[in-house]
């Protein structure tokens, strides 16, 4: 399986060492068909910086602009706030038949940036996948060489991707110990679990309580870290829902 998110870390020349793939099995529907969220919940994300694809799919598919058909295949999350982030997206325009692949930024300070309510919305639904559905790991093609964020050359190489998939009885261990991607891949299981890092409410909304870093700087919510239970491999972490 190719990994999207290789050719977009390289146009936005990110720090692949501080960020976490998710890949999602394809579940019928693009996300401009995907059902509204009506939850006013803030839904913590598991890291600070991952990127969010759909196997063999585009997240969201030929959306016409003025010019051209507009298709995205990655998108790439930073968490800036609670349930704020800078995105970059990976994007295929049709031109004249012809297909131009194109990353760009959408930063959430930006007021041109109309899209972003949506991206917003968009990666909340897929947070409540990752909450909702069965998560083990695999392994995709591909390798990149990037700059860590010392300037060191390092090399990327995607081998332990988290994948989501439908949340069903025939997944569980005791059942079927190995789903399969689309390609045929089997789904490795996780032996340990992971309590959520995420953003708890205070009693009083005008304090001011703990950034990731630990400084005191977010008002009215502070953070507590992930931790794991049980032995095993590194499992992913799994949501916490904020009210």
């Amino acid at each position: 399986m190719k990994l999207e998110a290789l050719a977009l870390a390289k146009e936005l020349e990110l720090d692949m060492s501080e960020v976490h793939p998710f890949v999602f099995k394809f579940w019928g529907k693009s996300a401009v068909e995907m059902p509204k969220s009506e939850s006013e919940v803030i839904l913590a994300p598991p890291f600070p910086k991952f990127t969010i694809e759909v196997e063999g799919h585009f997240i969201s598919q030929g959306r016409r602009t003025d010019e051209h058909d507009v298709c995205m295949s990655a998108i790439y999350c930073e968490e800036v706030a609670p349930n704020v982030y800078n995105f970059g997206l990976r994007m295929r325009m049709t031109v004249d038949g012809r297909h131009i692949y194109q990353s760009i930024w959408v930063k959430h300070d930006d007021p041109q940036q109309a899209v972003y309510p949506e991206l917003i919305q968009m990666v909340n639904l897929y947070i409540e996948r990752m909450n909702k559905q069965y998560m083990g790991q695999i392994r995709c093609s591909g390798k990149l060489t990037y700059r860590n964020k010392d300037n060191k050359k390092k090399v990327y190489k995607p081998s332990n991707i988290i994948y989501v998939t439908d949340k069903s009885k025939k997944f569980t261990p005791a059942n079927n110990p190995q789903p399969k991607t689309e390609d045929g891949q089997y789904v490795r299981h996780l032996r340990i679990s992971t309590v959520m890092a995420h953003w708890r409410k205070l009693v009083n909304p005008e304090s001011y309580g703990l950034d990731r870093s630990g400084k005191r700087t977010i008002k009215g919510r502070t953070f507590i870290k992930s931790y794991t239970r049980g032995d095993g491999e590194t499992a992913p972490p799994k949501i916490r829902v904020v009210s």
